[in-house]
């Protein structure tokens, strides 16, 4: 821009995060695994057509190589970063007047069933009237503040430095903007942890729950605050065999649950 500012067009950016995305996705375009993928983006890809800079003994020229790739990831963080607010604009768009219920998963329901929910609608209140306290939209909701990011903690400094020197102050910070903030999502919604202690539970429901990584934070409240040596979780068995049941089972004991396991239909 005429006063030295950076200007980016939806197109330009977009380009971007889909190159990124998709190289970074296992499943190609169907972005399964988004968050996840985040935080493991193939900053490499950008430097592609670019060498080392030589001085003129013919050495490489680390300042100047350094300064080159600081400029090109200078260029990024904004374009980067910017996917959490296209997120969040698409989430807002989301229409749900046309949804439906359930049969099965509404014959589970009871007044007083609590609800940790990872979608960002208000499906459960308008389409199952739930009553909204006893939702908890742990991530957010719409027209509201969303929390949406990955939950790599990998330092790659050093990487960055010596795959691309230069580029690892800027890479670093766009990491760390793109990381789910669920100690604050936590944080902001003790209240509904602090219900579930003082509330007697003996079956625990995961549908639709992914069992990512950066959300483990809580499932290890979750059995912080509930003696859980009586209860019973029951996953959806759809698309469920015996080995991923058993990965499920060997994360959740890890978060310190100590109770029985099965499964429920849910079509």
């Amino acid at each position: 821009m005429p006063d030295g500012g950076l200007h980016y067009t939806d197109e330009e950016i977009l380009s971007l995060l889909f190159y990124l995305i998709e190289a970074t996705e296992s499943n190609g375009e169907n972005w399964r695994d988004i968050e996840r993928s985040l935080g493991h983006l193939e900053f490499d890809l950008v430097f592609d057509g670019f060498e080392e800079i030589y001085d003129k003994e013919g050495d490489i020229d680390y300042w100047s190589t350094a300064r080159r790739n600081q400029e090109i990831t200078s260029d990024l963080v904004i374009p980067a970063t910017t996917i959490q607010e296209y997120f969040s604009e698409w989430v807002d768009s989301i229409d749900i007047s046309k949804a439906k219920a359930k049969n099965d998963f509404n014959n589970l329901l009871q007044v007083g069933d609590q609800f940790l929910t990872f979608n960002y609608t208000d499906t459960l209140q308008a389409v199952y009237d739930v009553d909204d306290r006893d939702v908890c939209h742990i991530h957010g909701r719409q027209m509201e503040e969303i929390f949406f990011g990955h939950g790599n903690d990998k330092d790659y400094s050093e990487i960055d430095m010596g795959s691309n020197i230069g580029s690892e102050d800027d890479l670093g910070r766009i990491r760390r903007q793109l990381r789910k903030r669920t100690d604050i999502a936590l944080k902001k919604h003790e209240d509904f942890f602090n219900k579930l202690e003082k509330t007697s539970i003996d079956k625990i429901y995961s549908y639709g729950f992914s069992f990512s990584h950066v959300d483990t934070i809580y499932l290890e409240e979750i059995c912080r605050v509930t003696d859980t040596t009586n209860v019973v979780w029951y996953f959806n068995d759809y698309n469920l065999d015996s080995n991923k049941k058993g990965k499920l089972i060997l994360l959740l004991r890890k978060c310190g649950y100590k109770g029985e396991f099965d499964t429920f239909s849910c079509k």
